[in-house]
């Protein structure tokens, strides 16, 4: 999830991303099922300036996603 101009080709781990206006999000396929997963996200968004030129910026991090179901219990 996040901003890029309205112009701008966004991808998210090679999943083009939903777009509205500067916003974009995707949704990402994981198999947290076993344990906990520390996901690598990586965001692409290039534009287009002319018939040879564009511009490209490039954003890597990552996202906790619990194991699920998770088991939650009271001491």
């Amino acid at each position: 999830m996040g901003m890029a101009t309205h112009t701008a080709s966004v991808s998210m781990n090679t999943n083009l991303a939903y777009r509205k206006d500067p916003y974009f999000r995707a949704e990402l396929a994981v198999d947290n099922v076993a344990h906990p997963v520390w996901l690598g996200v990586t965001n692409v968004a290039v534009v287009l300036v002319d018939a040879s030129n564009y511009v490209a910026s490039i954003e890597t991090g990552h996202v906790f996603v619990p194991k699920t179901p998770e088991t939650f219990t009271y001491l």
